[in-house]
């Protein structure tokens, strides 16, 4: 349990050092931080570069498009 708090708090940090320096407003930051959230799951990087096959960079590139998208 210890582990997951740990992890949880390590998640969150990076989240709020994702998220400044942007400005987006209430609706748009909502799906940002999720956007983010999504970025920082191990599962979605699995699922993106062993399932779907695209490099890391490939992989980079379609998340920070989520997020850019996300803001709009």
């Amino acid at each position: 349990m210890l582990a997951r708090a740990g992890i949880a708090e390590h998640e969150q940090a990076m989240r709020e050092v994702l998220m400044a320096g942007r400005v987006p407003r209430d609706r748009a930051r909502r799906r940002v931080h999720a956007a983010i959230g999504l970025a920082l799951d191990l599962a979605t990087w699995r699922r993106l570069t062993a399932e779907e096959g695209l490099s890391d960079a490939e992989a980079v590139d379609v998340m920070a498009a989520a997020v850019e998208a996300a803001a709009r």
